[in-house]
């Protein structure tokens, strides 16, 4: 599934390494829910990943992409 215009938003805004959710909600100037609702679908649409600590990664697209 395609991400929406918010999520898009965010998936160009992440940076190369991973970002605490804190750093996030304050990139996009975003309230916790709207940035833990965004985050949370684009990880279901295996866009992002979350990893330990509540930092979060965009995750790699094509062949090498991570499952898990």
């Amino acid at each position: 599934e395609e991400p929406n215009e918010t999520e898009q938003l965010l998936l160009v805004s992440l940076p190369n390494e991973p970002l605490h959710i804190d750093q996030i909600m304050t990139l996009m100037g975003w309230t916790a829910p709207r940035t833990l609702e965004t985050l949370l679908s684009l990880e279901l649409k295996g866009r992002v990943r979350q990893l330990p600590g509540k930092f979060f990664v965009a995750a790699a697209m094509g062949p090498e992409r991570i499952h898990g």
